[in-house]
């Protein structure tokens, strides 16, 4: 396992100039958006308003959108397979959604008083969506599930909720708990909060895994009296993209019937799976829904309903009653244009979409066995999702740990997606999502540029994907240290050998440092293997992928580790080198 300057230049360098090349060549395409991103940092930070539509090194500014097309700055055409995180179900400025819009305009945009579109909307939503007997409008996904939080715990007289990790149901306090999976946790998750929010938030929400009944079960059993609801997206967005079985929402609705909680669907994304969402394509029917995005027609939008008497609450003219309001809930230019929309998105759109998903799907894995990919094309009807793991995608905390080898991949990725013409934003998981402007050449498109994008960037990929499992975390979290000139600098004459294990991965991985560089090998995680190679080793850290995480970001305490046992050590010298590593990446 030792180390040349030679093997810095075969190994590290020309994949430094691949990626340097790329962003080259994406800034040779996009130089107007480059001044724009310049322009825009001086009045917004980070140069934008919405931090998922940010890529490295900046991202292109659009001028225009048509069918599944986008337009850039600079010229540039994209297929759109992000389509405003889902909302865009008929594409851009589909001609029936712009000319009733246009209409609509010349007689006002929003007015402050009831109009006949505001119910008409809500009886299509409602005849299609089964758990929905009443509803109403608010402006976005955010409101629309902090309202149906808001109408069971005064519904059932109980203020506690249950969320499942990594689920994200917008912005409001009491459901940003666990959006990012808190990845030193061993079995339950450990509840946190997100930046700016209260941790007092955290005494009345539990979070529970997703697709795990077990442990719900067993919450629901110690806290159901004080339990007013559960809320959970049937296919996780932000979370990974896990879909819930079958059997898992069947589960679900038993349990909440069973101890007298409600049961709420985020249906914000999903809603376009049927023409009623997945509560539809399932037939399990939940008490309360949360909805937005293809409601309304690519305007902002959110809405919530369910069973008569929870959302019945809302009723003015009732003498007591919850209070909703909102400046733009129920505007006539989102009602017309969500009316036009869903009158667009019949049962034979959904049936063709189906099919094109199916298509895509299929295309896309020719694709990844053709280029010899470890990874699975996952999804359902319009919503397609391309993992770079094999493994079956369960929840969101299993994933996030499969996602870390392929991060800084997908920086990489996604800038030769734009380069081919996709508009895509890849972290991990590269999502496609159809719109009805899309045909079979359309997906045919798509499959074939996205094979060119994947070539581009295959060295990259092929660099990691003899590590697997607990190894492949650690050449991804040390790599960058290689062509680091800090790390060269302080740390040239460390020389010592390093094994890395843990104990519930059957790969674990030696480290030799010298020169300024890292070699890896991995091994198998074999009683034999270990035992010879601790002996080879000058030092050896023992112990999960959890706490191995929580050590390196400095969430573990060490000696707290090594004296619950969860963490054993030899050489106590080099660990002190090693853990000074982590401070340089």
């Amino acid at each position: 396992m030792s180390i040349s300057k030679q093997s810095q230049d075969n190994i590290w360098m020309n994949l430094e100039r691949l990626k340097s090349d790329i962003v080259k060549k994406y800034e040779s395409k996009t130089p107007t958006s480059k001044k724009h991103f310049e322009e825009a940092k001086k009045w917004l930070p980070g140069g934008g308003t919405r931090n998922v539509a940010h890529f490295f090194p900046y991202p292109f500014f659009v001028v225009k959108g048509e069918g599944c097309y986008l337009f850039d700055a600079d010229g540039n055409e994209y297929i759109d397979v992000l389509n405003s995180m889902t909302v865009n179900i008929h594409g851009h400025a589909h001609p029936e959604i712009v000319k009733a819009m246009q209409k609509q305009a010349s007689k006002g945009t929003a007015h402050a008083a009831p109009m006949e579109l505001q119910y008409e909307l809500a009886k299509i939503i409602c005849d299609r969506t089964p758990s929905i007997e009443l509803m109403r409008f608010c402006n976005s996904g955010t409101e629309a599930t902090m309202f149906a939080i808001r109408a069971a715990r005064e519904y059932t007289g109980k203020d506690k909720i249950i969320k499942t990790e990594g689920g994200y149901h917008g912005s409001h306090d009491y459901v940003e708990v666990n959006i990012t999976p808190n990845l030193t946790a061993e079995d339950i998750p450990i509840k946190s909060v997100e930046k700016g929010v209260p941790e007092t938030i955290l005494q009345d929400v539990f979070i529970v895994p997703y697709n795990d009944l077990k442990t719900t079960e067993k919450i629901m059993k110690k806290h159901h009296k004080k339990i007013a609801a559960m809320i959970l997206e049937p296919m996780l967005g932000s979370g990974g993209g896990a879909i819930a079985t079958k059997e898992y929402l069947q589960g679900l609705r038993k349990l909440t019937k069973k101890y007298n909680i409600l049961l709420i669907f985020d249906e914000v994304i999903t809603f376009r799976i049927s023409t009623g969402g997945i509560q539809k394509y399932y037939g399990v029917t939940p008490d309360l829904t949360a909805l937005g995005k293809t409601i309304g027609g690519g305007l902002p939008v959110g809405a919530f309903g369910g069973k008569h008497e929870i959302i019945d609450q809302f009723n003015p003219t009732k003498k007591e009653f919850i209070t909703h309001s909102g400046t733009f809930s129920g505007n006539a230019m989102t009602m017309v244009a969500g009316k036009a929309a869903m009158e667009l998105y019949t049962e034979s759109e959904v049936e063709r979409l189906t099919k094109l998903g199916d298509r895509l799907k299929k295309g896309l894995r020719k694709v990844l066995d053709e280029l010899e990919i470890k990874g699975q094309v996952s999804g359902l009807q319009s919503l397609v999702y391309v993992y770079l793991f094999d493994e079956p995608v369960v929840n969101a905390r299993q994933t996030v740990f499969k996602l870390i080898p392929t991060l800084n991949f997908s920086k990489y990725l996604t800038l030769a997606l734009a380069i081919n013409g996709i508009y895509a934003v890849s972290r991990g998981i590269t999502a496609f999502i159809l719109s009805t402007p899309m045909d079979e050449r359309v997906v045919d498109e798509i499959i074939s540029r996205y094979k060119k994008a994947m070539l581009m960037v295959l060295p990259l990929y092929n660099q990691s994907k003899v590590y697997e499992g607990f190894a492949s975390i650690i050449f991804a979290m040390l790599k960058s240290l290689n062509t680091n000139p800090e790390f060269l600098k302080k740390h040239k004459n460390d020389n010592y050998s390093l094994l890395l294990v843990a104990k519930e991965d059957p790969k674990a991985i030696k480290l030799k440092i010298q020169n300024g560089l890292i070699a890896f090998e991995q091994i198998e995680n074999s009683k034999t293997n270990i035992k010879q190679a601790k002996k080879e080793c000058e030092g050896a850290i023992i112990t999960t992928t959890a706490t191995f995480i929580g050590f390196g970001s400095g969430q573990v305490n060490p000696i707290g580790a090594i004296l619950t046992g969860k963490l054993k050590i030899k050489g106590l010298k080099y660990i002190q080198m090693f853990t000074k590593y982590f401070k340089l990446l």
